[in-house]
């Protein structure tokens, strides 16, 4: 498999999956540059090695080399093997207010990262479990439209939930939306 430049890093306090020979742990990334990550992680042997993390973008995969430290691995990146996209809806990245309510409690203030008809990434103080059953009002440009979806993944700044259930109406409303932002985006580029 080919090594490609990098073009993805995972941020401070997210978690990534270190594979190193038999070692196959998550861990959470201290510190990461251009260069290196730092890992939260205690390990005694040291070799080439492989970091996958979540992206908005996809599955990421960096290979570099691990070494070992008492507290911490530091992990030098060669480069990224891979970046599997694992979306099938068109997504744009947009910051929309939006509101959010777990298991009907009050509603938490929230903003999106990206929206598709399929789902939203949304920056949120809360991770509610993976599963859970979540309610979001979603800005439309004006049209505010509360839809229902479940958290399939934890970002470090908030989460992603896969809508469930959308009404055929509340589908077009968002595929509208969404192209509308794009033709304003591809305009001011």
């Amino acid at each position: 498999m080919s090594v490609e430049p990098v073009i993805t890093l995972p941020a401070s306090g997210q978690e990534v999956r270190l594979r190193l020979a038999d070692f196959d742990e998550l861990c959470e990334v201290l510190a990461s540059d251009e260069q290196r990550l730092t890992l939260a992680v205690a390990l005694h042997q040291e070799g080439e090695g492989e970091v996958v993390f979540s992206h908005a973008r996809g599955v990421v995969a960096l290979v570099g080399r691990v070494q070992a430290g008492a507290e911490c691995a530091s992990f030098r990146i060669l480069g990224q093997r891979r970046l599997t996209q694992r979306r099938d809806a068109f997504r744009v990245s947009l910051a929309r207010s939006a509101l959010v309510s777990i298991g009907g409690g009050a509603a938490i203030e929230a903003v999106t990262a990206d929206l598709s008809v399929r789902g939203v990434r949304l920056i949120v103080g809360c991770q509610p479990p993976l599963e859970r059953e979540v309610r979001v009002e979603l800005d439309l440009g004006g049209d505010k439209l509360w839809v229902t979806g479940i958290v399939v993944r934890h970002d470090h700044d908030g989460f992603a939930l896969a809508f469930r259930d959308l009404q055929r109406s509340d589908d077009e409303r968002i595929s509208r939306f969404l192209m509308q932002a794009q033709r304003q985006g591809l305009r001011r580029s």
